[in-house]
């Protein structure tokens, strides 16, 4: 049996929050990096930037917005593995890193509520096939997220993009968060017509 992976998870948000949660459950060993007091998350130990990390970590999954991407990534050493979970992937991002920066979609609807995770739509996290994501994958514990390996995650990109181009609107209209809209009967029957237009 191997050791379990050791992973840094950067941003503690909603998605970041569930993806390490689901890593802790399952017995990796997880640090989570985040600029924000948030509730704590059973089996993460928290650091701040400029607090020092790990020096033994093997991989980061990148879970912030897309437009936060290089920023949240200046702490991490340049060498680690990045698994970007975001739904933008930045194309710069694995420019200026000598270790690989890989891709993955998000398939699930996560929200914080005060300190607390909720998962307000179950789905999976579908992630680039590559040594360092086999090995993520294999750690994640059971709970409302699945995680999915694939040899072409462009299309679940794509799939996503057309998702949040039909919730989002929805959304604003409605002055909604993105998870009362699935929640509300209503206004999931709004985004669902959308969604299949």
């Amino acid at each position: 049996m191997s050791d379990p992976p050791r992973v840094l998870v950067v941003g503690l948000g909603a998605v970041g929050g569930l993806v390490a949660s689901g890593l802790a459950a399952g017995g990796a060993r997880v640090v989570g990096l985040d600029p924000a007091p948030r509730g704590a998350i059973p089996g993460v130990a928290v650091r701040r930037p400029g607090e020092p990390l790990d020096p033994d970590l093997e991989v980061a999954v990148l879970a912030t917005r897309a437009t936060l991407a290089r920023e949240a990534l200046a702490p991490v050493p340049p060498a680690l593995p990045v698994v970007a979970v975001h739904n933008g992937f930045h194309p710069d991002l694995g420019r200026d890193r000598p270790g690989p920066v890989l891709r993955g979609v998000v398939d699930f609807a996560a929200s914080r509520r005060g300190d607390d995770l909720v998962c307000t739509r179950p789905g999976a996290l579908y992630l680039e096939r590559a040594p360092a994501t086999e090995r993520l994958a294999s750690a994640f514990g059971s709970g409302p997220v699945s995680v999915r390996l694939c040899d072409d995650v462009e299309r679940h990109q794509w799939s996503k993009l057309l998702f949040n181009a039909s919730l989002d609107p929805v959304a604003a209209l409605a002055g909604k968060t993105l998870g009362e809209v699935l929640s509300d009967r209503t206004t999931f029957l709004q985004f669902r017509r959308l969604f299949v237009e």
